[in-house]
C-alpha cells in the first residue's frame, strides 16, 4: 500500500492522476497539495488536501509517504509573466523535489518523485510517444 503526495489535481493531468489513484486499491492514503481547494465531490477517507497558495515555502512534517507525483504546472501563456511561469514550473518543483529529498519511507527507502510534465506535448495528438523520468538523480526504467 502506497501514501501518495499529488499536485496539480485541478489541472488536466493531476485530476487524472487522482482520479487514478483514488480508485487504486494499492494506494492507501493521498496528501494532495493544491492552491485552490478541491472540489466536495471528491471527498474519500483516503484523501487529505492541504491548501497552500506558496509552493517555495513549502513544508511537510505530518504526512508519511512513498511517492511524491508533482503534477503542477501548465503552459506558458496560462500564466500572467514569465516570471510566475517559472516559479511555478522550476522553482517549485526544485524545492519540493529538495524537500522530500530528505523523506524516508515506512521502510527506509527513499521518496520516490515524480515530475510529470506536458512540456513537447503535441496537442494535435499526431505526435510519438515518449516520456522521461526522474527518481532522485537516477533515470526511472520504463516499462
Amino acid at each position: 500500500m502506497v501514501n501518495l503526495i499529488l499536485t496539480g489535481t485541478t489541472g488536466f493531468c493531476g485530476r487524472e492522476v487522482l482520479r487514478l489513484a483514488l480508485r487504486s486499491p494499492s494506494v492507501a492514503s493521498i496528501l494532495v497539495i493544491t492552491r485552490r481547494p478541491l472540489p466536495d465531490e471528491l471527498g474519500s477517507r483516503k484523501l487529505r488536501t492541504l491548501v497552500h497558495k506558496d509552493f517555495s515555502d513549502l513544508t511537510i512534517t505530518s504526512f508519511r509517504a512513498d511517492a511524491c507525483m508533482w503534477c503542477l504546472g501548465g503552459p506558458q501563456e496560462a500564466f500572467p509573466t514569465i516570471d510566475e511561469f517559472q516559479k511555478v514550473t522550476v522553482q517549485y518543483p526544485l524545492h519540493a523535489a529538495q524537500l522530500f529529498s530528505g523523506i524516508c519511507t515506512r521502510d527506509g527507502r527513499g521518496l520516490g518523485f515524480v515530475y510529470l510534465s506536458g512540456w513537447g506535448a503535441d496537442v494535435t495528438g499526431g505526435g510519438k510517444v515518449w516520456r522521461k523520468g526522474l527518481r532522485m538523480g537516477t533515470a526511472l526504467r520504463w516499462q
